[in-house]
């Protein structure tokens, strides 16, 4: 008798598992290309009450590379930007404008969505006052302003 209730315990635990329930949509993924900066964005699923760090500024082998993570999707975002790069200086803008009239999931369960950017700044070797500047709507914020060494 318990391996009859073990088992109709088991059937039931894996009905349930795959029971159609609220769904998480997958990652989204895009990539462009502005002048000096190639960017790659996506968004994924992300758990409420993250706080995120400011983006951070990488120096690599003729290029700067900035990261950031914020909440958003690119559902809900339309994200753009673009890079100007000149002697000793090194000004990301990063746009962020809502898309009109979009149909994305909505937060459900404690769960939203994470947007990341990775934009890849083309500079020759040197040292740069980089300047990173998120713009969402109506206001602009100077998130990072670092000094960085390109080898």
């Amino acid at each position: 008798m318990t391996r009859l209730a073990l088992a109709a315990l088991a059937l039931a635990a894996s009905a349930c598992a795959s029971s159609t329930g609220p769904s998480t949509p997958p990652a989204q993924h895009a990539q462009f290309t502005r002048g000096p900066v190639m960017f790659d964005v996506q968004d994924f699923p992300a758990s409420l009450g993250v706080l995120w760090a400011l983006p951070s500024v990488t120096p690599t082998q003729s290029a700067v590379v900035v990261r950031a993570i914020q909440y958003g999707s690119l559902c809900a975002l339309a994200v753009d930007g673009g890079a100007t790069v000149s002697a000793g200086h090194i000004a990301l803008d990063v746009t962020f404008t809502p898309r009109a009239g979009a149909d994305c999931p909505s937060i459900s369960n404690g769960e939203g969505r994470a947007l990341q950017y990775t934009a890849t700044i083309a500079a020759p070797s040197g040292t740069y006052e980089v300047t990173v500047v998120h713009h969402n709507g109506v206001t602009s914020d100077t998130l990072v302003d670092r000094r960085v060494t390109v080898p």
